[in-house]
């Protein structure tokens, strides 16, 4: 088994990180379209007021006109936010790659770097993503007809085996996204190429790829407590103003204070995410870089008898001996 030094590439990556402030820059943008572990998830029940609910719904059916522009408006912002955050991701990696080999980079040159491979990582992505929803159709199908056969055991054991199958199909597909991305950046590959290195690679490496991601839990655990410890100071300071000046001013001076609160603990959390998204990256760039380079051979000793001599030379001939003025 290979030994890989994932300490090394923690640290490695962290100095890298620090020494490279524009690579923040770059690693915001890549946090973009993948602001991973702010998801907020409610569990409250159905609504109890229906009365609300209808009155919504009412206001909605009415203002269709409106939402549908709102709905356009999303999804270009969301097209501008995947576009920036996909040429980030490549830039980043590029950048980083460059700063590894002592070629000393700007963020403008990681752009450009970024630009250069838009429409690869775009088809990558694209890729994993069908792949997925191909499997969990294939996977769901059957498991649909069963219960609409109201064979609910069956489909309820079916169900299970799914699970079992497709948790370590997202888990290989998360790691030919960072192979995948490394091999295009890096290795200049295509699309086809990269995807089928990053198969072999994973392949090669499957413990040593699991280890690593391990070492992101702590690492997570550390960013949620950075987050924490940046809301608690805002929600003291700005909380106790807009108490203050809602006394004094009013609502709407609340709301501004809090509001001007809001946006900078925001600001400062894509600042911590910024930071985390290039430590990240640098950290998978590293241990890339240790586990897709070839091995050493292991030398082997030969026999004695074995060894491979040089060829003879023609014997000189020895020097004549005078003894008593006779020569020998």
């Amino acid at each position: 088994m290979r030994k890989v030094n994932y300490i090394g590439a923690v640290k490695d990556a962290w100095n890298i990180t620090w020494r490279n402030r524009y690579l923040w820059w770059l690693g915001f943008l890549a946090s973009l379209c993948g602001f991973g572990g702010m998801n907020y998830i409610s569990n409250n029940g159905q609504l109890e007021n229906n009365e609300f609910e209808k009155q919504a719904l009412d206001f909605i059916s009415q203002s269709y006109q409106w939402f549908l522009w709102l709905g356009i408006f999303l999804v270009l912002i969301f097209i501008l936010l995947l576009v920036a955050s996909t040429i980030g991701r490549a830039g980043l990696i590029a950048s980083i790659n460059s700063e590894i080999k002592g070629e000393k980079k700007t963020f403008k040159e990681g752009w450009r770097e970024g630009k250069k491979y838009f429409w690869k990582f775009l088809l990558l992505g694209f890729f994993l993503i069908l792949s997925i929803l191909a499997i969990i159709i294939i996977l769901a199908t059957p498991i649909a007809v069963l219960f609409a056969s109201h064979a609910y055991f069956t489909g309820a054991f079916l169900s299970m085996f799914a699970v079992l199958i497709i948790i370590p199909i997202i888990f290989l597909l998360v790691f030919l996204k960072i192979y995948g991305q490394i091999y295009i950046a890096v290795g200049k590959l295509s699309v086809r190429a990269a995807v089928e290195n990053a198969c072999r690679l994973f392949q090669k490496n499957l413990w040593e790829s699991v280890v690593m991601s391990l070492f992101f839990i702590p690492l997570g655990i550390v960013w949620f407590f950075s987050v924490i410890t940046l809301l608690i100071p805002f929600l003291i300071v700005f909380g106790a103003s807009a108490f203050v000046i809602y006394l004094l001013a009013g609502k709407i001076g609340a709301i501004a204070i809090a509001s001007i609160g809001f946006i900078l603990f925001l600001a400062g959390v894509l600042f911590l995410r910024s930071v985390y998204e290039t430590f990240a990256q640098s950290i998978w760039i590293f241990f890339f870089r240790e586990i897709a380079s070839p091995k050493e051979e292991e030398k082997v000793t030969e026999p004695e008898t074995e060894k491979e001599t040089s060829p003879l030379a023609a014997p000189t001939p020895a020097a004549p001996i005078k003894t008593a003025g006779i020569e020998k």
